[in-house]
């Protein structure tokens, strides 16, 4: 599948910010392909039911390692666990006050970033990043 439009949120932790609070960074991509897959599991009687997502993300020039992206006052963006993708372009406001909310709208429809991979750039190599979640 391919989303014509993803919304990044990036988390700048607390540590991070001179308010001593989470603050969260939009930031709206283009044409980004990912799959979808139904995971069940079973223990006893309970039966759960969820989704994977698998995102490929392209080279581009906004990209920053977070400790670069801190330093620029988050221009750009960066991805780090527990970012969100949410696979529509959000108007929405995001702050930590209302990011949960946020979430809860949209599910199913949001991925949590649970696994970064980067993959060096390189003839033939058209995705900079592999991002898993759920």
């Amino acid at each position: 599948m391919n989303a014509k439009s993803i919304t990044l949120c990036n988390k700048l932790a607390r540590k991070d910010s001179i308010t001593n609070l989470d603050v969260w960074y939009k930031t709206v991509l283009h044409d980004i392909p990912y799959t979808m897959k139904r995971v069940s599991t079973v223990s006893g009687q309970t039966v759960s039911v969820g989704q994977t997502f698998m995102i490929l993300i392209p080279f581009d020039d906004e990209y920053q390692s977070y400790d670069e992206w801190v330093k620029s006052g988050g221009k750009g963006y960066t991805l780090s666990e527990g970012d969100l993708i949410f696979f529509r372009e959000l108007e929405e406001e995001v702050t930590p006050n209302t990011i949960q909310k946020i979430k809860n709208q949209y599910e199913p429809n949001v991925c949590e970033v649970r696994s970064i991979v980067e993959v060096p750039d390189r003839a033939g190599v058209g995705f900079r990043f592999k991002i898993e979640g759920v």
